[in-house]
């Protein structure tokens, strides 16, 4: 397992070896990169995973208040909380 491991990291690392040098990237500059993607792409990523789960979330209420009204059209809306 470990042999797997140790292939896919080489081989992951000359894909962007490869893509940086076609993109005219400098050594420099990647080595800044990943300095700060190591910190901000991890961040940034959470942040949206948490978005998009409390957006999914208010789905899940707007579609049981939905559900509600059409069980009982003439009952008042139930009252939501922030």
């Amino acid at each position: 397992m470990m042999t797997l491991a140790r292939h896919l990291k080489t081989l992951l690392g000359c894909c962007y070896r490869r893509l940086f040098v076609f993109l005219g990237i400098s050594y420099e500059a990647q080595i800044w990169f990943w300095r700060f993607g190591v910190w901000v792409l991890p961040l940034a990523i959470g942040i949206a995973a948490f978005r998009w789960c409390r957006a999914l979330q208010q789905f899940e209420r707007v579609a049981a208040i939905r559900e509600e009204a059409i069980r009982a059209p003439d009952a008042p809306p139930p009252a939501t909380s922030p």
